[in-house]
C-alpha cells in the first residue's frame, strides 16, 4: 500500500467517524429530554467537521503534489522525499502556552497563541522619555576628537590647497565615474571654495 492510499483511508475512516457521531447527535436532538445538551453537542461537532474539511482542503493539494512525485520517475521519487522531509520539519507538531502552560496540539490554536505572543511583544505601550534617553547615555563616555583632527575638518578650503590636489592627479581625470576631471576645478577654483566653505 503507497502512502497516499493509506492517507486516503484514514481521511475517509475520520469522515465516516465524524459523519455519525453528526448523526447520532441529531437523533438526541429528536428526542424530548436533553434537547439542550443535544443540541451544544451537534454544535461542537459541526464545528469540528468544519475544521476538518477546511484542513481537508490543505492536505488534499499537498497530497496531490505528494502523490504527483512519487508516481514519477527517479527524480520525482527524490522530490517527493524531500517535500516529505521539508513538510516534517516545517510543522510544529505542539506548542506550550505561556498563559496557562498547557501544551496545545492543534493548528489554529498554535496559531493563535503565536499571535497573541507577537501582537504582545510588539504592542507600542511603552513610552520612552527624554529622561530615560540622558540616563541610557550618561555613563558612556564617547571617545574626544583630537584638537588638530578638529581644527582639520572646521577650517576652510583655500584655492591653494585645490591646486595642490589638482597637481597631484596625473592623469588629470577623476578617480571615480561620478567625480569631476581637473578642468572643473581649475575653472571654478573660487567657487568650488565658496560653496563648501558656507557648509562649515
Amino acid at each position: 500500500m503507497s502512502f497516499k492510499a493509506s492517507q486516503t483511508q484514514q481521511r475517509e475512516l475520520e469522515i465516516k467517524k465524524l459523519q455519525r457521531t453528526v448523526d447520532k447527535a441529531t437523533d438526541d436532538c429528536m428526542k424530548v429530554g436533553g434537547q439542550e445538551a443535544a443540541r451544544c453537542n451537534l454544535n461542537q461537532t459541526k464545528a469540528k467537521l468544519k475544521d476538518f474539511f477546511l484542513l481537508e482542503e490543505v492536505a488534499s493539494s499537498r497530497a496531490y503534489q505528494q502523490q504527483v512525485y512519487e508516481e514519477s520517475q527517479q527524480t520525482g521519487k527524490y522530490l517527493a522525499w524531500t517535500n516529505r522531509i521539508k513538510h516534517e520539519r516545517q510543522t510544529i507538531h505542539q506548542i506550550q502556552d505561556p498563559k496557562t502552560s498547557v501544551f496545545i496540539t492543534h493548528e489554529k490554536d498554535i496559531a493563535r497563541v503565536f499571535m497573541s505572543h507577537y501582537s504582545r511583544i510588539y504592542e507600542t505601550n511603552y513610552v520612552v522619555s527624554p529622561d530615560q534617553i540622558d540616563q541610557y547615555y550618561k555613563p558612556i563616555m564617547l571617545p574626544k576628537m583630537p584638537l588638530n583632527v578638529l581644527n582639520d575638518i572646521t577650517q576652510t578650503m583655500t584655492p591653494s590647497e585645490i591646486k595642490g590636489a589638482i597637481q597631484k592627479m596625473p592623469s588629470a581625470k577623476a578617480y571615480v565615474g561620478d567625480g569631476f576631471p581637473t578642468e572643473f576645478y581649475k575653472i571654478f577654483c573660487r567657487g568650488a571654495c565658496t560653496i563648501p566653505n558656507g557648509f562649515m
